[in-house]
């Protein structure tokens, strides 16, 4: 039985020498077994100068990682622990040819290799060119018929755009949109998105904004309607004797009034403010200002024209005998 025993625990203790060297060489051979795979990363741009802009660069880069292909799995499992750099260090204006620097995850420094295709770029920067640029509103649909918007209030009202020259020599305008229907009452009052625009309405990329929004003020108000009415002179006093008057024309003869349709229906005509004729002993022409009756505006030009013809008046036939 002890003899049994002895023989047991000899077997044991070789299977777990054996055990223990056959699990140092696969482990050995995990490590030192080598691999390469490839990357393809976008690069970044450090330290970017203020007031500047890059106009021309490579956006990817092949890197390749070089060693144990334990470690190398490891990092390509998770490919955006990887990042591809181009340190600027705050370079001027010009073209500038500089090396890709590839950055592993924290604790395979030194253990797996980088290599960037190609190891050097070119990087063309230049000064950011800026221009204001008032914001305009645009409405996705138009107002509901008899009503109109108000004028809209921004703020703030203009806004910087800042690119490169070629880009913003593509802007147009900042606009920023309304959408009516997205607001139950008849006041708008938000916060909303602008953007640059070119000639035909697209956005255009590769410029920056002073600010992202902006608020808006506005109103949806009762359209006025408008009416055709005659001009009617206010003609005071009389030339002193012996002249008279012998005819009276106003330029123009009708205008436009706008307002409200109950209250158009009650007018049609729009007086000229007093013209006194007891100065005047011969024609003369006079521009006059126009009174809009209340409730009312002139839909164009506030003045008319009014020429007074004057003569003097006729003896009468004496008829004594």
């Amino acid at each position: 039985m002890r003899h049994n025993i002895g023989y047991k625990l000899l077997s044991l203790l070789i299977a777990i020498m054996v055990w223990a060297y056959v699990d140092q060489y696969t482990d050995q051979g995990r490590h030192t077994l080598r691999v390469t795979r490839d990357l393809m990363l976008p690069i970044t741009m450090r330290n970017l100068g203020s007031g500047l802009v890059i106009t021309s660069r490579p956006k990817i880069v092949k890197v390749t990682l070089e060693g144990p292909k334990e470690y190398v799995d490891t990092i390509t499992a998770e490919p955006d622990s990887v990042t591809a750099n181009v340190f600027l260090n705050r370079r001027g204006e010009g073209h500038h040819r500089l090396p890709v620097i590839a950055k592993l995850p924290e604790g395979y420094t030194g253990l797996v290799s980088t290599t960037p295709y190609p190891a050097q770029v070119v990087v063309s920067i230049e000064k950011m060119a800026q221009k204001w640029f008032r914001v305009e509103t645009d409405f996705t649909a138009p107002s509901p018929v008899g009503f109109r918007f108000s004028a809209p209030e921004i703020a703030p009202g203009k806004v910087i755009v800042k690119g490169q020259a070629a880009q913003l020599k593509k802007v147009r305008r900042v606009v920023v949109t309304v959408d009516p229907s997205a607001y139950e009452s008849d006041s708008i009052n938000a916060v909303l998105p602008i953007k640059a625009v070119d000639a035909a309405g697209e956005q255009v990329a590769g410029v920056e904004l002073s600010v992202e929004r902006v608020r808006v003020r506005l109103e949806l108000e009762r359209a006025p309607v408008s009416k055709v009415v005659f001009v009617t002179p206010n003609i005071t006093g009389r030339p002193p004797f012996p002249h008279k008057v012998l005819g009276v024309e106003v330029s123009p003869q009708s205008v436009t009034l706008n307002g409200r349709p109950e209250r158009l229906m009650e007018i049609s005509t729009v007086s000229t403010v007093p013209l006194a004729l007891h100065s005047h002993t011969k024609t003369f022409s006079q521009r006059v200002r126009l009174i809009a009756p209340s409730g009312t505006s002139l839909a164009s030009g506030g003045s008319a024209t009014i020429t007074v013809t004057i003569g003097a008046a006729e003896a009468e036939p004496d008829e004594s005998p």
